[in-house]
């Protein structure tokens, strides 16, 4: 059902009361709960109850009113529930999400079989029965020795059903009697008869809640082995018992129930039961068929075995005659069918000599025209090999002649060697003495030099007090800017896990609302949330992606949502950047002075360096086309303090600049024939966002939040950080990597020489991805609503498309074959997002000579 419906409709029964105050068992209970098992979707079909789409940690629902009334109604029974979310809830233990009246209460009917483990019982042993635990469906299975038998029903004995009424939390034991579940059964119509399933083929179909197994789809049954058998019951046979002496012909269903019953010898046969079989016998005493019925049915009474010895001394000739007739019969019959079967077994080996001598000889065939296929191909490749061979020989020798040609045209204008010999002599003399007149001419330049230096650095020292009193003495750095102002911020102490959960959620929430309706810009909350983690736990982080896409767009819009103000700058790089003098500034050592670049940064960085995580709001820096320029040449200083250890000042000649906490930098970077490539120090460092994998991204928030306050960065980090306060309180472990990150790093890393080189991921990068997965995961389980375990399979999918499928970088078949197998496994377990760029580096691989890397575009 639609998650921003408030309504949805579930499955389950009435489990226990809630007496509220004045409420006893003298007086109707009012209120209680529903124990969830499933949740129905639109269309109809079950899912268990949070595997689909999270409902509730306690899998509850409360009932408000009539309470008792409904569980004295559908005790046991399942029933269906039109439930609302709880406006009171604060997830504490015991108060539920969602929570429904009596009026929305109704029976499920839909067919559902509830699996019952315990040993079948007899036929003749299913009244008076005490059963492990009572059925929660109208019709079960007995489970027993790998076989399914039923359907049953259970109807509970007057003292069972009377405890159950009065005692709402009864709990056993539940006495009564099993029944033949009539008329539902798939596989079987007929009265007194109960189907035997293999167990093993309809145990995959189950679904298992609170430890019950159920089968939601009966069609499953019709698919699995089974068989049908008898199971006439106790009050069955007696019934028969009353009506065989009012019958005038037995069925052989009565004669079976009969003999089963007087065999039984937990039941012996009572005088009234025996007073009826004689009637029958006096019935059937000129009844040659009756008397062949009810021959077994009295071989335990003394008149019954006499009336049977006096039936077969009567017949004994007829039998024999009759027997040797149809003896000599069927074997005639019998050896007729024989010489048949003889004569066509026969006719078959002859026709199976046939087709072997006729396969023979198509082998002997197909093996000489392979020979020959072989031998001319092996002709053929010798042939072009030695003609290979001679192309080469054919070439090198051009080559050598050309050479011998030219050298002989050169020495063709002497007449002699001798000739040459001096001619070269003179050639030697001539370049000695140049070389002699350079050498000179280069000291007299050095020396000329050296003056002029000399003479330059006296003139400069004369000129500094002329323009130190034309520029009027520099004004120091600090006055000139002063640190910025600190506005009013929402300070976040998170102790309480519903504090930290409804913040998270208004936050996400109030970001996409933004985006969608004030932008027209629709991205998703578990992209939102991606992003954010990402930048609260990496000081650089890389939007990446053709142009056109959003990449800075996505950045202005979201400093005009956060409010960010003075606390932004937008940094558009040049071309021609080699140092950071175009990025930050210069020492002038005319002024004394640093003199900042046109960029803004110097000025950025002095106004943020007094501030304190607990006091100042998230400042960003964004690079527009930072790959315009090496970032490793004008931003050196910036991958510097990007590791954790580092210390986080910038030095500048005469001065120190703090770099706070609280500054995020964010670089979007294009890839053509005008950029430069990122390092491996850059991609180990920061996550890179590809704006590519989310075109189709669109905006699913929850709630509308149209307003919300500035946050500390304290509180931006205790939500979104690496020690955030979610992830302290995550139910998973989250000492090391996931086992599947873990699998898809081996493929990766795996020392193979048929898959080429192999992509190791630093320590650096590990420890900052299993941070970015665990902290992901307990924010997804907020803005998704969604358990931990698609939360984490969600949290794993964007830190592999954010920080391994970058470091990806080979070229050859082996790159190829190590890539598909990471394919393969991502495909298998449902990562989309980093599944589909792996499939797209694969393919633009092949479209660049078998050279795979993340930024090909």
């Amino acid at each position: 059902m639609n998650s921003n419906n408030n309504s949805r409709r579930v499955i389950g029964f009435l489990d226990t009361p809630k007496p509220m105050y004045g409420e006893d068992e003298t007086t109707k209970i009012s209120k209680g709960f529903i124990d969830v098992l499933f949740e129905e979707g639109e269309d109809g079909t079950l899912t268990k109850i949070n595997s689909a789409q999270f409902f509730d940690d306690i899998e509850k629902v409360f009932v408000i009113d009539g309470f008792q009334e409904s569980k004295t109604r559908y005790h046991r029974t399942l029933i269906a529930a039109d439930v609302i979310l709880n406006n009171l809830y604060e997830g504490k233990s015991d108060v539920t999400r969602y929570v429904t009246f009596k009026n929305n209460i109704s029976e499920f009917s839909t067919i559902v079989f509830g699996m019952l483990h315990m040993k079948l019982p007899s036929p003749l042993d299913c009244t008076d029965i005490i059963l492990p635990t009572l059925p929660s469906t109208r019709s079960f299975y007995v489970v027993d020795d790998g076989f399914a038998y039923g359907p049953f029903k259970f109807e509970p004995s007057n003292e069972c059903r009377q405890n159950m009424d009065k005692n709402m939390s009864f709990a056993g034991p539940y006495e009564g009697s099993l029944r033949l579940s009539s008329g539902i059964d798939p596989l079987n119509t007929k009265p007194s008869y109960i189907s035997k399933i293999d167990y093993r083929d309809i145990e995959s179909h189950l679904t298992t809640v609170h430890g019950s197994e159920y089968l939601l789809d009966a069609s499953v049954l019709k698919q699995a082995r089974y068989t049908v058998h008898q199971y006439m019951m106790r009050n069955e046979v007696m019934a028969l018992f009353k009506k065989l002496q009012e019958r005038r012909k037995i069925t052989g269903q009565v004669v079976a129930a009969v003999r089963l019953e007087l065999q039984n010898k937990n039941y012996p046969l009572t005088p009234e039961g025996k007073e009826v079989i004689y009637k029958i016998c006096e019935a059937a005493a000129d009844d040659t068929e009756w008397q062949k019925a009810i021959m077994d049915i009295v071989s335990n009474d003394e008149r019954g075995k006499k009336l049977i010895e006096s039936y077969v001394e009567a017949s004994k000739e007829n039998y024999i005659a009759n027997w040797d007739k149809i003896a000599a019969e069927q074997h005639t019959k019998k050896s007729r069918e024989l010489k048949e079967v003889e004569q066509r077994l026969a006719e078959t080996k002859a026709k199976v000599a046939e087709q072997d001598q006729l396969l023979v000889n198509k082998q002997n065939e197909y093996d000489a025209l392979l020979e020959k296929a072989e031998s001319n191909e092996d002709l053929e490749q010798r042939v072009q090999e030695r003609r290979q061979e001679l192309d080469s020989q054919i070439q090198e020798s051009e080559a050598e002649l050309a050479r011998l040609k030219a050298e002989h045209k050169q020495l063709a204008q002497y007449g002699t060697m001798a000739e040459a010999f001096k001619a070269l002599e003179t050639q030697e003399a001539y370049l000695n003495n140049r070389k002699n007149q350079l050498e000179q001419s280069i000291q007299k330049v050095e020396q000329t030099l050296r003056t002029n230096e000399s003479e330059l650095q006296t003139q400069l020292r004369q000129l500094v007090p002329f323009v130190s009193t034309i520029i009027q003495a520099p004004i120091a750095s600090d006055d000139k800017f002063p640190p910025f102002s600190m506005p009013e911020l929402q300070t976040l102490k998170f102790r309480e896990m519903s504090v930290a959960q409804t913040e998270i959620s208004r936050f996400v929430n109030y970001i996409a609302n933004q985006l969608a309706n004030e932008y027209n810009r629709s991205y998703s909350n578990e992209f939102i949330s991606s992003v954010l983690v990402a930048q609260a736990q990496s000081l650089i982080s890389i939007f990446t992606g053709a142009p056109g896409l959003g990449k800075t767009s996505f950045v202005r819009l979201l400093k005009r949502i956060l409010k960010m103000d003075e606390r932004f700058l937008e940094v558009p790089v040049g071309r021609s950047w080699v140092s950071e003098r175009e990025f930050i500034g210069f020492f002038n050592s005319l002024s004394n002075s640093f003199s900042p670049s046109s960029s803004g940064v110097y000025q950025f960085l002095k106004g943020l360096s007094k501030d304190q995580p607990e006091t100042a709001p998230l400042s960003l820096m964004l690079l527009d086309e930072a790959n315009l320029s090496a970032i490793e040449h004008y931003g050196a200083f910036l991958i510097n303090i990007s590791d954790d250890e580092a210390e986080k000042m910038l030095r500048l000649s005469k001065e120190e600049i703090v770099i706070p906490e609280s500054l995020r930098i964010v670089a979007t970077i294009n890839h053509d024939l005008t950029t430069e490539a990122l390092s491996p120090r850059l991609i180990d460092r920061a996550p890179v966002i590809p704006f590519d994998s989310f075109i189709n991204d669109t905006a699913d928030y929850i709630d509308e939040v149209e307003s919300y306050n500035k946050l500390s960065y304290e509180a931006f980090a205790g939500m979104f950080g690496r020690k955030a306060f979610l992830r302290s309180r995550l139910a998973i472990s989250d000492d090391g990597l996931p086992l599947l990150l873990e699998e898809a790093l081996s493929i990766l890393k795996k020392p193979d020489p048929n898959l080429g080189s192999p992509i190791i991921l630093s320590l650096r990068k590990a420890s900052n991805l299993k941070d970015y997965v665990y902290t992901l995961t307990s924010v997804l389980m907020v803005t998704e609503k969604l358990s931990d375990g698609p939360a984490l399979e969600k949290a794993i999918d964007y830190g592999m498309l954010y920080y391994v499928l970058p470091s990806i970088q080979g070229a050859g078949t082996g790159t190829k074959q190590r890539l598909e197998q990471l394919s393969e496994l991502l495909d298998g377990k449902d990562l989309e997002l980093s599944s589909a760029k792996l499939k797209d580096i694969l393919l633009r691989g092949e479209h660049n000579l078998e050279t795979y890397n993340f930024f090909h575009y």
